[in-house]
């Protein structure tokens, strides 16, 4: 009896320990590792850096809206080609500013039309009607309606809103209280009140400043403002 008893406490033991010796296990397999995993940096799309102004400005040559027309391009773009995939500073007045891009013109009926990429921080800047410089690639040239070309720099800078010009002074004369000196016969050019004294009516002088188109009924159709002579 004592023997029995003995074997039933030993078997009774056994699957005690049995059952316990599972608690060493970590569970579901499935739990995510909390392990800080691949330490490989995610995939970010690859946008290639536009070259600085100094840059640009090393290789490029000057190209003019007068020379564009005389080349007749809005009539054929293919007399565009040779002018494609170079680097050219372009000079005239922004006729649009949108959230990518401006677009400069000499009016708004002019068969040469460029729309130049910016960055958003240089597009803030601008206003409609100023002269610009700008630097870039020309890309591509399209033509719009019957007369009209498209000259697009998608990699391009910004220079300056600071224009240079010369002239003989047509007359001195005043708007709203304000002094100028006229050139071209349609260019106001206001010189601060020490410089303006020192010219005179037929004098040639060179200046330079901030040039932009006339929107509203003045005496003159351009003005530049902060003026300064250039000896």
């Amino acid at each position: 009896m004592k023997k029995l008893l003995a074997l039933m406490l030993a078997a009774a033991l056994a699957l005690s320990l049995a059952a316990c010796g599972g608690g060493g296990e970590t569970g579901d397999n499935n739990m995510p590792s909390t392990r800080s995993g691949d330490t490989t940096p995610p995939e970010t799309e690859n946008v290639p850096d536009i070259p600085s102004k100094e840059e640009l400005l090393q290789s490029a040559t000057e190209i003019t809206r007068d020379e564009l027309y005389e080349a007749r391009i809005f009539e054929n773009v293919l007399k565009g080609d040779d002018y494609l995939n170079n680097t050219y500073t372009y000079r005239n007045y922004v006729s649009s500013i949108e959230e990518e891009y401006v677009t400069m013109s000499y009016n708004v009926n002019d068969n040469i039309i460029f729309k130049v990429y910016l960055d958003r921080e240089e597009l803030k800047t601008l206003n409609v009607g100023e002269q610009i410089t700008v630097v870039g690639i020309l890309d591509s040239i399209e033509k719009q309606g019957d007369l009209t070309a498209i000259f697009t720099m998608k990699t391009a800078r910004f220079v300056t809103n600071i224009s240079k010009i010369s002239g003989v002074i047509g007359e001195k004369s005043s708007f709203n209280g304000e002094r100028y000196c006229l050139l071209f016969g349609v260019t106001a050019v206001f010189l601060d009140s020490e410089e303006i004294n020192t010219v005179s009516t037929g004098d040639k002088i060179t200046v330079e400043g901030i040039m932009t188109k006339c929107t509203s009924a003045r005496p003159y159709e351009y003005e530049m403002r902060d003026a300064k002579l250039v000896n």
